[in-house]
């Protein structure tokens, strides 16, 4: 095997490392963190943009709050929270409502 191969190959693998860490990041000891809809990227301003960057997350009850920056995001944070495959809501002209899963 040539080395530009096995380069390559430990780079991607190093990228999919990183991915699952970030994905897991929102777990910690069975519980569900903000983290977990951190590395979600909104497509607002031109670009993909992570949550983070763009609203501030809290833990709510049984539930994440996004609460926009920009009240001209709200939209597109819901949409990209939704395709990211969890249970979104717009709850005022400023925050998202992530309901999560009851254990």
């Amino acid at each position: 095997m040539n080395d530009g191969t096995l380069d390559s190959a430990k780079e991607s693998m190093g990228k999919a490392v990183g991915f699952f860490r970030d994905q897991i990041k929102g777990m910690r000891h069975g519980e569900i963190g903000t983290a977990l809809i951190d590395t979600i990227r909104v497509d607002c301003y031109g670009q993909k943009t992570p949550i983070k960057q763009i609203a501030f997350t809290s833990l709510d009850g049984g539930r994440i709050m996004i609460s926009a920056y920009d009240p001209s995001t709200v939209q597109a944070i819901n949409k990209a929270v939704e395709a990211d495959g969890f249970n979104s809501y717009v709850f005022s002209k400023t925050q998202v409502v992530v309901n999560l899963p009851v254990r």
